[in-house]
C-alpha cells in the first residue's frame, strides 16, 4: 500500500511541478534543468524515506515517513493553486 501512496504521490507533484512550469515563459532552453532540479529537490524528501524506511524495525508510527508525505503534499497543493491562479490570469489576459 505504501508504494502506491508514494507513487501516487511522486505522479501528482510532477503533474503539478509540470503545469506550473508550463505558465512560466522562459528566454532561454535551460529550462530543463530547472525543471528537473526543483522536482528532485521537491521529491527528495520523500524518496529519502521510502529508501530508508524499515517496517520490521519496530510496530508503531513512522513520524518522518508522514511527515515526508505531508511535506509533498503540501507541496503538491501549492503547486497546483499557484499555477491554477497563474492559468486563470493568463486566460483573463487573453480575452
Amino acid at each position: 500500500m505504501l508504494i502506491i501512496y508514494s507513487t501516487g504521490s511522486l505522479i501528482l507533484l510532477a503533474f503539478a511541478h509540470w503545469l506550473l512550469w508550463g505558465t512560466i515563459r522562459f528566454q532561454h532552453n535551460l529550462r530543463w534543468v530547472g525543471i528537473l532540479t526543483t522536482f528532485i529537490i521537491l521529491a527528495l524528501p520523500l524518496l529519502y524515506m521510502l529508501y530508508n524506511n524499515d517496517p520490521a524495525k519496530i510496530v508503531g508510527a513512522n513520524i518522518g515517513l508522514g511527515l515526508s508525505f505531508f511535506f509533498t503534499w503540501i507541496v503538491t497543493l501549492l503547486l497546483l493553486l499557484t499555477a491554477g491562479i497563474r492559468l486563470f490570469i493568463q486566460r483573463k489576459k487573453v480575452r
